[in-house]
């Protein structure tokens, strides 16, 4: 349960921190699950489509060929747009266990 913790609590850290937009596949290998997920979710423009700023949960899982998948996120509106933007998006494991169910907190601010 502490590594979970620290799974989720890495992710919320890296998601609040910019980054830079262009990120080539060799640097994927040395960034963590959540700067990874953090990367693909800044693509998104939440913007057009959401009350900002907002919170929603993401529960997605990795399969093995080490791509996300989007079970479910508590937000109606965002929840295609986050699926069509995440799902099968492959990353570099290795904090995380393969078809365990994970729950994120993304918050999305302007």
């Amino acid at each position: 349960m502490k590594s979970l913790k620290f799974v989720f609590t890495k992710i919320m850290f890296v998601i609040l921190i910019s980054t830079s937009p262009g990120i080539s596949g060799d640097i994927l290998k040395y960034m963590s699950e959540a700067e990874q997920i953090q990367s693909i979710l800044r693509k998104i423009d939440f913007e057009r489509f959401a009350e900002l700023p907002a919170t929603v949960k993401v529960s997605f899982m990795i399969n093995g060929k080490n791509e996300l998948i989007v079970v479910n996120t508590n937000n109606k509106n965002l929840d295609g747009m986050i699926k069509s933007a995440m799902n099968y998006k492959q990353i570099a494991v290795t904090d995380l266990e393969y078809g365990k169910i994970y729950t994120i907190p993304v918050k999305i601010e302007k």
